[in-house]
């Protein structure tokens, strides 16, 4: 999510590149909300805590201070992600959204 001055601040990326590149100038805090598909997880590296990751499940949420002050500021995140088993087969959004929730309960 993007700060709301931009125009549409709030972007779905679903298929590679999962990038994107925008101007503007001040400040602000910006959030990014990564979802796995069903079936896949996040390798979690061996000595890290998992709390302190941002990972809940196949969700990962990112927070960082964008500047664009003199030459900006941007940040790199990279995790590694595996096939956990094979997805269902789904037929819209709605058995999605379903799946993850129930996957949400447990």
């Amino acid at each position: 999510m993007l700060h709301p001055t931009f125009h549409n601040p709030r972007i779905v990326l679903r298929s590679p590149p999962y990038e994107i590149r925008r101007l503007g100038w001040g400040e602000f805090l910006i959030v990014a909300n990564v979802v796995l598909k069903v079936g896949c997880a996040w390798v979690i590296p061996p000595g890290i805590d998992v709390r302190d990751t941002g990972i809940l499940g196949r969700n990962l949420t990112l927070e960082w201070k964008l500047d664009f002050r003199d030459q900006g500021s941007h940040i790199n995140f990279t995790w590694k992600v595996k096939k956990e088993r094979e997805a269902p087969e789904v037929e819209n959004e709605e058995q999605v959204e379903e799946q993850e929730h129930l996957e949400n309960e447990t």
